[in-house]
């Protein structure tokens, strides 16, 4: 999990045009853990959300800060929390608007469950 985390956080530097502001919050509603990861970066395209964590997909416009990667970033951070029986999603409202990234997870059965 911390790969994951760790490549949520440096893409949200990496991918500001200006000092970058990142959140994070953790809430645990006794049946899932939910991890949101929110920056102030150029945000993402509505067209491009879903697909940002399909394998080797790069968004590849003008405005985004020159930044070399190979596109599997995002799938890794979606296949190590899927292999924690989690999910994660990513919403923007668009162009220097930021990003938030929602990791849900299960929690932990306690004895008395």
């Amino acid at each position: 999990m911390q790969i994951a985390i760790d490549n949520l956080i440096s893409n949200a530097i990496k991918y500001s045009n200006k000092e970058p502001s990142i959140n994070i919050s953790v809430k645990d509603n006794r049946k899932k853990i939910i991890i949101n990861i929110s920056d102030n970066g150029v945000g993402i395209p509505q067209q491009y959300q879903k697909k940002i964590f399909n394998k080797f997909f790069r968004i590849d416009l003008n405005y985004m800060p020159n930044v070399k990667g190979t596109g599997l970033g995002l799938y890794w951070t979606k296949e190590i929390i899927k292999q924690h029986y989690g999910s994660i999603s990513v919403h923007s409202e668009g162009l220097n608007k930021g990003s938030t990234f929602t990791i849900e997870l299960p929690a932990a059965k306690t004895k008395e469950e």
